[in-house]
């Protein structure tokens, strides 16, 4: 008969596509929070997936990508146990990257970019006066 194994279970991981900005935010004893809201990218779950992330890598990663964590952007997430509630799942983040982006948002930006410099130089003010 096999025994049970002992090595501890891998935290759970997907792909969350965030619905909102993400929030962050100081707790009483001064940890920093960053909470995630958004959709399984496999839709593994059919419902909204609300995390929290606690600690200093947590301040961090908000530090270094609060620009990045808009609605839309896909996550890489590692987290505890799903517990259902209401309308929603919610976990604790245990680990978080930025996955990479599409190659049409990536074609986009690069199009943006063109577009605003090609404006900038046709639209520059003349430093030269009449006599």
């Amino acid at each position: 008969m096999p025994t049970p194994s002992t090595t501890p279970a891998a935290p759970a991981s997907l792909q969350l596509a965030l619905s909102r900005h993400a929030r962050q935010w100081h707790g009483a004893d001064g940890a920093g929070y960053v909470e995630l809201i958004g959709w399984d990218v496999s839709k593994r779950l059919a419902d909204p997936v609300r995390l929290t992330w606690r600690g200093d890598q947590a301040s961090a990663f908000w530090s270094a990508h609060q620009q990045d964590l808009r609605a839309g952007r896909v996550l890489y997430i590692g987290h505890g146990p799903l517990h259902a509630r209401d309308s929603h799942f919610e976990a604790r983040v245990t680990s978080c990257t930025l996955a990479p982006l599409p190659p049409s948002h990536i074609k986009h930006l690069e199009r943006v970019r063109q577009e605003q410099a090609g404006s900038a130089t046709h639209h520059q003010p003349t430093t030269e006066t009449q006599a």
